[in-house]
């Protein structure tokens, strides 16, 4: 589900009575659904976080395009184990899909943001023409750095930023960097990884929250929020 779309589910997931429950998309506050799926439910509930690895888009019709392929999730629990992996592991068992585990969830979940919203945001200021975001090099340089300095605040605040390769990536090697956005945002792929602004919205919303705990300043972070936010909003 999108982020801005959890908070419709949280109070009947709440009240199913299923004890196993897996939370699937991006997720700036894993810790507080968990606390709310715990406080409200009336059974104990075992609840994981996901991130589904693959793209697509929802047309106007309704119609849904997604890239096909074996498929992948990204699986981990806050409270350390699984307690119904093996479950899980069941489901998925005859199917080409695979499943990988993380230790740290939260701050898998956290540095994706910090990835994704970035993009998205110079994908909307650019009315969704990725060429143009590929040829705006001011806009590309702005991506790169909103997003080392969006991994600043989390290590900071004492988040394992990962993975810690890609991190490395976007901090040290300048031109290559620069030639990988530019290339992303030329391919035929880059179509199929669609995301609702709204989402984008709420993500903001919550990264800003971190962002009070932080003394560090977040130029770039804050200019593409800026005008990114106040087109959606003139838009509405």
């Amino acid at each position: 589900m999108k982020y801005n779309d959890f908070p419709a589910v949280l109070p009947i997931l709440a009240n199913n009575q299923s004890s196993n429950i897996v939370l699937v998309g991006n997720n700036a506050d894993a810790h507080g659904m968990q606390n709310f799926l715990e406080e409200k439910s009336l059974v104990k509930k075992n609840v994981v976080f996901g991130f589904q690895l693959s793209g697509g888009r929802k047309e106007e019709n309704g119609r849904i395009i997604c890239v096909r392929g074996v498929g992948k999730m990204v699986l981990g629990s806050l409270n350390g184990n699984i307690p119904f992996k093996p479950l899980l592991e069941n489901a998925f068992e005859h199917t080409k899909y695979q499943l990988a585990y993380h230790d740290d969830i939260d701050a898998w979940l956290k540095s994706h943001i910090i990835l994704i919203v970035p993009l998205n945001a110079a994908s909307f200021i650019q009315n969704g023409n990725l060429k143009e975001v590929a040829k705006n090099n001011e806009l590309l340089k702005q991506i790169i750095s909103a997003m080392d300095e969006g991994f600043t605040v989390l290590e900071q605040l004492g988040y394992s930023v990962t993975p810690a390769s890609l991190v490395n990536f976007i901090r040290k090697h300048r031109l290559g960097r620069y030639i990988v956005f530019k290339i992303y945002h030329n391919s035929p792929f880059v179509k199929l990884v669609d995301g609702s602004f709204g989402e984008i919205v709420a993500l903001y919303d919550s990264f800003d929250k971190l962002k009070q705990k932080s003394t560090l300043l977040t130029a770039n972070w804050d200019k593409l929020k800026k005008q990114s936010t106040s087109k959606f909003i003139g838009e509405k």
